[in-house]
């Protein structure tokens, strides 16, 4: 069997459009596969750079705690200092009531009954 020219044109033909179609699809394919591989970098890039961030902000977040129970501890030794240091003062104001009502109650003049128009007198302003 033998095949005329144009036959073989022909079949030369459709192999050259197969050949090319294969070289424009895997071109089309790599084009592709490059932009992907791009916007994957940049897609990569923009996550670490946003990561950093949000461990930047734990970070600073993590500190402000820190500080914060720092400040509470040295606010509660303040309070439990002055707390102690007004029992203290209200315990020496009791005792020393105590001393002058002893006292008082001891002196003469303090355990008489004053008639109440003598008590206003000495009340009033001069």
């Amino acid at each position: 069997m033998i095949i005329s020219d144009g036959w073989k044109i022909g079949l030369v033909t459709i192999a050259a459009a197969f050949v090319w179609a294969g070289y424009m699809q895997i071109n089309h394919f790599k084009t592709k596969s490059q932009t992907l591989e791009q916007a994957s970098a940049a897609l990569e890039s923009r996550l670490t750079s946003e990561m950093n961030k949000a461990q930047a902000t734990i970070e600073n977040a993590r500190k402000q705690v820190l500080q914060l129970a720092v400040e509470r501890e040295q606010l509660s030794k303040k309070l439990i200092k002055r707390e102690s240091e007004r029992n203290a003062e209200r315990d020496r104001l009791e005792t020393n009531i105590k001393k002058i009502k002893d006292q008082l109650s001891s002196n003469d003049c303090f355990s008489r009954s004053y008639p109440s128009a003598v008590i206003k007198q000495l009340r009033s302003e001069y």
